[in-house]
């Protein structure tokens, strides 16, 4: 896995501001002491951002962790959604809880986000194009 360096300032910059945020919210998670944490989530593009608060951070507060969604598995679990990373060394899980409705918009948020996603996608859409100009181009009006 290679290392991916940002300048800390401008990705805490860009993880406070409020638009372009493709879904944010609080969820909860549950602590080495078997309490649950109040934390809120910002997704832009595919990096998700974690802060420490119940509520939208402001300019000044610092995200706790951010996460590249890159070769990850979202899924719903029975108290909210995780989200497994693939590594060559080992599974890396993150597990928060919030309500079904919320977890299934989180999961399918998050799907959408890795590059993988985004290329299948384009490729689909161009073969769909390449359909449509082809039986158009092949019409003829008499």
């Amino acid at each position: 896995m290679s290392n991916i360096r940002f300048n800390e300032k401008e990705l805490l910059y860009y993880a406070v501001t409020q638009e372009d945020a493709t879904v944010q919210g609080p969820v909860k998670k549950k602590s080495k002491k078997y309490k649950h944490q109040s934390l809120w989530l910002v997704l832009k593009g595919n990096l998700l951002f974690v802060f420490k608060s119940s509520a939208a951070p402001q300019a000044e507060d610092a995200a706790h962790s951010c996460y590249v969604l890159e070769s990850c598995y979202p899924e719903v679990t029975d108290t909210g959604f995780s989200i497994t990373f693939k590594d060559a060394d080992k599974d890396r899980i993150l597990s928060f809880i919030c309500h079904a409705e919320n977890s299934k918009e989180w999961v399918r948020y998050v799907k959408e986000a890795n590059f993988k996603y985004l290329r299948n996608q384009l490729v689909y859409y161009k073969s769909i194009l390449k359909k449509i100009s082809c039986n158009s181009s092949s019409s003829s009006f008499d």
